[in-house]
């Protein structure tokens, strides 16, 4: 009787197993390289790192910037850098990106 009732629990925690979905496919606005990005399970839905609203707060259009020019952008054009990315606690995300190499230059 316990191999029948642990053989049961194995069936129903597989059951549970939530399905992958694929990395949504788009284009970076800045060089026009194609990338995907990647689902985040624990807020059904896709991730925002790669979103240009996101960091900036701009609303016009849904522009997607891949992680070699948001890295590129952070270091190279501080100016313009400061003057988008207003909020600190946002400067603060890309940089601790970066370091945990959540950012990757490819």
């Amino acid at each position: 009787m316990n191999k029948q009732r642990k053989q049961n629990t194995k069936a129903w925690k597989t059951d549970l197993k939530q399905p992958k979905i694929a990395p949504l496919m788009v284009n970076c606005f800045k060089c026009g390289k194609e990338f995907g990005i990647k689902w985040v399970t624990n807020r059904k839905a896709y991730s925002q790192k790669n979103s240009w609203a996101y960091w900036t707060g701009e609303t016009e259009g849904d522009k997607k910037i891949c992680d070699n020019c948001l890295i590129n952008f952070s270091k190279n054009e501080k100016q313009l850098y400061w003057e988008k990315v207003k909020d600190p606690k946002k400067r603060l995300q890309i940089s601790t990106y970066q370091a945990q190499g959540l950012l990757r230059a490819s």
